[in-house]
């Protein structure tokens, strides 16, 4: 049998309003007082006027409008009516539709029997009897699906709220994996930039020291060459002059020897002599400078060619120094530019994981998507089978209180004709209570029932008085027979 949400249906009842204004009925007493009168002369008079307790006259026989039942009454039918509804319905709910037999209008009156009071009576009691056994039982098992109704909705709705948590949780673990993700591949990439940048930057400073290097190498090998030439040039100078001095001393010792020699063979040869000893000692000292021209020529060549290998082997050592101080800076050139391309292609293959990461995330995505579309799917489904499901028994309730609206109508109907009737009786007891007085009996006593307890009691007394209570009224006696 299927479950029928009926939670609603009695904020619903209590907000339409019924069909026919139905006053509610006042409430009267249980115990109608008697009045006093005076009691009849012995031997004749007049009738009593004290009326019988158990009987409840009326002095206006026509008396109020109809009263039916109150609105909790009228809600609490049409829940009977709107239960049995549904529990056809819910037997029958797949069912095809069978043609129905036709049902007696209630609202026909001329089937109503109202012949006698106690046939009416007796009737409206076997009928309310049945009425109340069946209310009883659909009560029950109203009560029964209701509450079966509730704990499912309770289970759904609690089930609902664990998948919400739990989604909301997913959602959360799956955002703060997703933080996480993005916070680690910024850091990654910024890291494999920073490595980049620290490779090109390594790279350009080791060009900007090579070229410095080299740069400084060069103004290095020229002062040095530079250097070297001055003072190539000044000890040359140096040596020269001192060769100059030296050759000066000599020449002029050696000119004092000669002229000494040359003084002593004037001396002692003749002008011949003296001549062709003096054209000797000219062709002597011309030999001797043309010997000492050459010799210092041969000297100053040496001596040349030895600066000149000197100079040689000092360019040769600082070629060497520069290349290996070239080979070094390439060396680190080359590292800086290797390591500078290991971080771009880090870089790329970096890149090219974000890519494929960002598809997967993507496909992620749109498959979440897919299913949270079809989860809508189903719960919109689901929705509007239980929109159906509560027009059907916003339907069934419309025809319940229709139904009840009917009832009520024709009770009302049969209470106006049963108190047409029980107004015409009691009018015509009215007339008959002048000659037949209704009576009770009872006797007159000057004594008085007084509690023992309170004269046979010691004065003075040190207990504490307790209150006094009287006996409670008896109850009155039935009425006598007729």
């Amino acid at each position: 049998m299927a479950k029928v949400d009926l939670s609603g249906l009695q904020s619903m009842v209590s907000k339409k309003q019924t069909g026919s204004s139905i006053p509610k009925p006042e409430k009267r007493s249980s115990s109608p007082k008697a009045k006093k009168g005076r009691r009849g002369k012995k031997g004749g008079g007049s009738s009593p006027s004290r009326k019988f307790e158990g009987v409840d006259f009326v002095d206006n026989p026509r008396g109020s409008a109809y009263e039916g039942p109150s609105e909790d009454e009228i809600a609490k039918m049409i829940q009977q009516e709107l239960a049995e509804q549904l529990a056809e319905a819910n037997i029958n709910l797949n069912a095809e539709e069978e043609p129905k037999e036709e049902e007696r209008d209630p609202n026909d009156t001329d089937r109503l029997s109202v012949a006698t009071d106690d046939e009416a009576i007796e009737q409206e009691i076997k009928k309310q009897s049945k009425t109340e056994n069946e209310a009883k039982k659909n009560k029950k098992q109203l009560a029964k699906e209701k509450a079966a109704l509730k704990d499912a909705r309770r289970q759904e709705k609690q089930r609902r709220e664990e998948e919400k948590k739990a989604l909301a949780e997913k959602k959360k673990a799956a955002v703060e994996a997703k933080r996480r993700q993005e916070y680690d591949e910024r850091r990654k990439k910024m890291e494999v930039e920073e490595q980049l940048r620290d490779a090109e930057e390594e790279a350009r400073r080791a060009e900007e020291e090579e070229e410095e290097a080299r740069q400084m190498l060069q103004e290095s090998r020229r002062a040095a060459r530079d250097d070297r030439e001055r003072k190539r040039k000044e000890e040359m100078e140096k040596k020269k002059i001192e060769r100059e001095r030296q050759r000066e001393e000599r020449r002029k010792m050696e000119e004092a020897a000669r002229q000494r020699e040359r003084e002593m063979a004037e001396r002692l040869a003749d002008a011949s002599e003296r001549r062709r000893m003096r054209e000797e000692a000219e062709w002597e000292a011309e030999e001797r400078e043309r010997e000492e021209r050459e010799r210092r020529e041969q000297e100053e060549e040496e001596e040349q060619r030895k600066m000149e290998e000197e100079e040689e082997r000092i360019r040769e050592l600082e070629r060497q120094a520069e290349q290996e101080a070239l080979e070094r800076l390439s060396r680190e050139r080359r590292a800086a530019e290797s390591r500078r391309r290991e971080a771009r292609e880090e870089a790329e293959r970096q890149k090219e994981q974000e890519e494929i990461k960002m598809k997967e995330e993507l496909k992620r995505l749109a498959e979440e998507e897919e299913k949270d579309r079809q989860r809508q799917i189903l719960a919109e489904k689901k929705r509007q089978e239980e929109l159906e499901k509560l027009r059907q028994i916003q339907a069934m309730e419309e025809e319940a209180r229709a139904r009840v609206q009917k009832k009520l109508e024709s009770r009302r109907l049969w209470a106006l004709r049963r108190r047409e009737r029980n107004n015409e009786q009691r009018s015509h007891m009215n007339g008959m209570r002048s000659t037949q007085g209704m009576t009770r009996p009872w006797v007159f006593s000057y004594y008085l029932l007084w509690p023992r307890e309170t004269y046979e009691r010691r004065l003075p007394s040190k207990e504490k008085k307790k209150g006094f209570r009287p006996r409670p009224k008896p109850p009155a006696l039935p009425p006598p027979a007729r």
